[in-house]
Parts: structure tokens; C-alpha cells; sequence
């Protein structure tokens, strides 16, 4: 996984690609995901993240801690409008 093939802006990241591939030249098996950006939070509270995976290899980093080191659920505090790297 050392170079790039699509980038583009989703402003919702919510996908269920299990058999299928997310960008026509990729394959269906074996391929990474990395998205970068911000969250924000319309409101001060904890936050509530998901992740599932077929083959358990999956991780997610807010504001440079990470939330997932696997698939499942983690929670993180957030505060209202204030623009929170992933």
C-alpha cells in the first residue's frame, strides 16, 4: 500500500463495501482506506465511533489519539465547532 489512487471529499463517511470495491480499478480483496480531515461537532459531548471489518485490520486516530485499534466501537469527547483532526 505505498501509493494513491483516488482522492476525493465525502462529507459523510459511512460505507458497506464488503464484496465490492470502493473505486472501479481497485480490487474487491486487499486494499486500504485512509481518510484525513476534521470533525465537527454541532454540540459539547461525547461521541460515539464504529468500525467493522472483515479481516480485523482497521484503525482510527481523533486529534492524534486512537479511538479503534480493531473493529468495534469507541467514544471520544468532542467540543461544539471546534475543528477536530482524524
Amino acid at each position: 500500500f505505498t501509493s494513491s489512487v483516488l482522492k476525493r471529499n465525502e462529507p459523510v463517511i459511512s460505507h458497506h463495501w464488503e464484496n465490492e470495491r470502493p473505486f472501479p480499478v481497485l480490487p474487491n480483496d486487499y486494499f486500504s482506506v485512509t481518510w484525513n480531515g476534521y470533525i465537527l461537532a454541532p454540540a459539547d459531548g461525547i461521541y460515539s465511533f464504529k468500525i467493522e471489518t472483515q479481516n480485523g485490520m482497521a484503525e482510527l486516530l481523533i486529534d492524534n489519539t486512537k479511538i479503534l485499534g480493531t473493529a468495534g466501537e469507541g467514544e471520544i469527547v468532542l467540543n461544539r465547532n471546534k475543528a477536530t483532526p482524524l
